[in-house]
Parts: structure tokens; C-alpha cells; sequence
């Protein structure tokens, strides 16, 4: 009986399948998605780039669409194709609406980024002045800049500049930032920097080149020339101090040259730099708000790297920041104080001033073994703010944002964020002051 009722069920469903499965068509235009003919591209001003709609039913209608049309328009072509024309250095979406009868698609997924044609490129020291030899002694460091298009703006972007020395043994070059390099003196003799300039444009390549002769006197390399003319800067730091604050800084919005600036050091400003109030200390120069020297001079707690450590891992260690922070001007509601790695969590927050922080309890407590409160109540314009936190960095922890030019990924940092219209959205009148910072374990 069992087996005649599943004949009889298996019978019944082939039936139906019969009946059914000839009316289900997969049409080959639609068995694989609309994609374009390339993923990404990086075109020169006024070049241009034809493009196409791949996968697409026959007879589809292609309305093409770029986001951001000062940098590159999108011309609708034959069929489904188009033509990109580089209009200004930046970076745009192309996408595609596909249509055919009723149905409609975007095809998304093209990245157009585009950079200033290169007219021109020199050698410069950090001033913009143009140098093509140089002296230094041992340990004590120069930077040079490849200027792309004599400065002007927006050169940079998109841009790739590459650094060589003819002889690391006697002068060494690091790259900073997108065109700017430090050069640091090893061992007495001459060499020659080269700096190239879109090395992979066989048409726009261009390439400079700087003597740099290294005298046989030497730089003591605990001593930083760029800080207070005159007075070394002694290191390394004392026993257990990873980094400890010099000077007391001031951070203000609009950019000063030395002889604006109230502390007689030149300052980039807020107002042109999102990493100006970045927590100081992690610039080689205290003074400066130069974001290449923010990049270069960590310290990276991944890789700690100074006359003390040589080159440390201080994830898994526990640590101490100390410090004390103020503003003036307008009030700020929130002001928070973070680690930028990415993972496990995205950039968690050490500290925080805002209403009721000191109440709740930390969301990151126990991935940085915080202990204590969470944070501090709002903080008042004109009054001194003090840090005292007890923290570890996860062992796993990494930074998973990368720099553009180099594919590596950017080490780990404590800072105050600065973000437009985000937690702080700084004001023209506020004014930021730092003082006795330091790191210890």
C-alpha cells in the first residue's frame, strides 16, 4: 500500500512539473547582470575614455549619469556605449539606467578618478623653494617636495610621485605624503635624490633630481631642529614613556605664517586641515599641523619606532594616556577622544565629554579594559579638561584604512576627531590647547 501511494505522489508530481516547467524561460540577456566594461579608470584633465554597457537586452534604452560633473561628464554613444572626458582633479561614479519595455536596471561600479595633466614639476624644499642641492649632517633630516603644476591647487590629487636615492648607505629617502619626501643624512658623502612624477605616463612623466652632500659632523637624533631654534629636544623619554608632550600648543582655525602666529611658528589651521587638531605629539614637529608629518611620525602604537624601542608592538600592553584639554569660543556640545583602528570595533572611543557620559557605561570597556567612568559631563568653553585613562589595544586590532598610493594599511593613533558637521563640528572661534600629554605603559 506505501508503495503504491508514492507512485502514485512521485506520478502526480512529474505531471504537474510537465505541465508547468515549459512555461519557464530564462532569457540569455537577462541570465547575467548589465556590468560596464571596466571597473575603474584614472584619466589626466581633457583626456578622454570610451565606455560600455556589457549584458544588456538588445534594444535597451541608456541614460548615463555622472556624480559629480566638474570632475567628468559621461556622453551618451552608440548602443551602449559612451565617451568620459576628464574635466577637473577629483574623483566620480558613473552609472548607467538600463531600460528595455517596463523593466528598468542601474549599472553601477565605475570609478573614474582624475588628475591635473602635468604641464610641469620641480624640486622644492618644504618652503616652495626651489632646491637642487643641499647640505646636512648625519641623523639630521630635509624634506623635499616634488611641486606638481607649480603648486597649484589640486595638483596633488590623484597623483603619484616616487622617491629614489642613489645611495641609502650615505642618505636615505621616505616618502611622506603624495609628493613630499624626507631625506635623512646616514654617513658622510654625496648622493642624488630623484623624485618622478607619474611614472606609468610615458607622455607626462617627468623627473627632478636634488644633491644632497652629507658632512662628516653629526645631528645628535634625540634633538629635532624644527621645534624651538636653539634648544634640543632630549631623548629618548624616560623609562616606560612611550611619548611625552614638550611644548604647550594651541591650535586655531584660520592658517599663520610664522610671523602671524602668536607662538612665531607657522600653522596650516582647521579651517584648510582636517588633521589639525588631531591630538599633538604625533607630529615630529610639535608645532606643525602638516597632515604628511601627522602620517609619517606616528607614534604608531603598531610600530613603535624611536631611539628607546627601536621598533615595538605595544597592542596587548597595557597603557596610559595622560593629558589636559581646552577650548575657547563657542561651546561644543560633544568632544570625543578615540583610537583609529577599524577592527573589531570601528575607531572606538577612549573618552568623551557630553550630557550624562559620566553615567553610562563605555560600549568599548571591555575591548579596551577601561575601567571607571565613561567619560566626563559637557565641557565648558575656558576651562582645563584632564585625561587619566587606563587602556589596552586588543592584540587583533588593525587599521584597515589604507593609504591610496601605497596599498599599506595606516598604523594606530589616539586622537580628537575632527569631522564637519560630525561629532565636532568645530567653529570659526574655537580655539584648542594641549598640555603635558603622554603615553606611558
Amino acid at each position: 500500500m506505501r508503495s503504491s501511494k508514492m507512485f502514485k505522489a512521485i506520478t502526480s508530481f512529474a505531471l504537474v512539473a510537465a505541465m508547468v516547467g515549459p512555461s519557464i524561460v530564462v532569457s540569455p540577456a537577462t541570465a547575467e547582470a548589465a556590468k560596464f566594461s571596466a571597473k575603474s579608470a584614472l584619466l589626466a584633465t581633457g583626456q578622454k575614455k570610451s565606455v560600455s554597457v556589457k549584458g544588456a537586452a538588445k534594444k535597451s534604452k541608456f541614460t548615463w549619469k555622472s556624480s559629480n560633473k566638474k570632475v567628468a561628464t559621461v556622453k551618451k554613444g552608440k548602443g551602449s556605449k559612451a565617451t568620459i572626458t576628464a574635466k577637473a582633479a577629483g574623483t566620480s561614479k558613473i552609472t548607467c539606467a538600463v531600460k528595455k519595455g517596463k523593466k528598468k536596471s542601474t549599472v553601477s561600479g565605475l570609478t573614474i578618478k582624475v588628475r591635473q595633466k602635468i604641464t610641469s614639476f620641480a624640486m622644492q624644499d618644504k618652503n616652495s623653494k626651489a632646491c637642487t642641492s643641499q647640505t646636512i649632517k648625519i641623523n639630521e633630516k630635509f624634506e623635499l617636495k616634488g611641486a606638481i603644476n607649480n603648486n597649484a591647487s589640486g595638483s596633488t590629487t590623484n597623483q603619484t610621485v616616487t622617491w629614489s636615492s642613489s645611495d641609502s648607505k650615505i642618505a636615505k629617502v621616505s616618502k611622506k605624503n603624495t609628493n613630499t619626501a624626507t631625506v635623512t643624512g646616514v654617513s658622510a658623502g654625496t648622493v642624488t635624490i630623484t623624485a618622478k612624477v607619474a611614472p606609468k605616463q610615458k607622455k607626462e612623466s617627468k623627473t627632478v633630481t636634488c644633491k644632497i652632500t652629507v658632512s662628516k659632523a653629526s645631528v645628535d637624533p634625540g634633538k629635532n631642529d624644527n621645534q624651538t631654534p636653539g634648544k634640543a629636544t632630549p631623548t629618548p623619554f624616560p623609562a616606560g614613556t612611550i611619548y611625552r608632550q614638550r611644548h604647550n600648543i594651541t591650535r586655531w582655525y584660520d592658517p599663520a605664517t610664522a610671523a602671524q602666529s602668536a607662538n612665531k611658528h607657522a600653522h596650516d589651521g582647521y579651517k584648510n586641515n582636517t588633521f589639525a587638531i588631531w591630538m599633538v605629539g604625533f607630529f615630529d614637529n610639535e608645532y606643525s599641523t602638516n597632515e604628511s608629518e601627522y602620517m609619517a611620525y606616528g607614534p604608531d602604537l603598531m610600530k613603535v619606532t624611536n631611539a628607546q624601542y627601536k621598533e615595538h608592538d605595544f597592542r596587548g600592553t597595557p597603557l596610559n594616556v595622560k593629558g589636559t584639554f581646552s577650548y575657547e569660543g563657542s561651546a561644543q556640545k560633544t568632544i570625543l577622544f578615540q583610537i583609529n583602528y577599524t577592527r573589531p570595533s570601528d575607531y572606538p572611543i577612549l573618552w568623551k565629554w557630553e550630557k550624562g557620559a559620566s553615567k553610562s557605561q563605555n560600549e568599548y570597556a571591555k575591548e579596551l579594559g577601561i575601567k571607571g567612568n565613561n567619560g566626563s559631563e559637557e565641557l565648558a568653553p575656558n576651562k582645563d579638561a584632564s585625561l587619566n585613562i587606563n587602556f589596552t589595544i586588543p592584540k587583533d586590532a588593525v587599521n584597515g584604512d589604507k593609504d591610496d598610493e601605497t596599498g599599506t594599511n595606516f598604523g594606530i593613533y589616539l586622537y580628537f576627531p575632527n569631522k564637519p558637521g560630525g561629532a565636532l563640528a568645530y567653529k570659526k572661534d574655537n580655539t584648542f590647547h594641549f598640555k603635558n600629554f603622554s603615553i606611558t605603559y
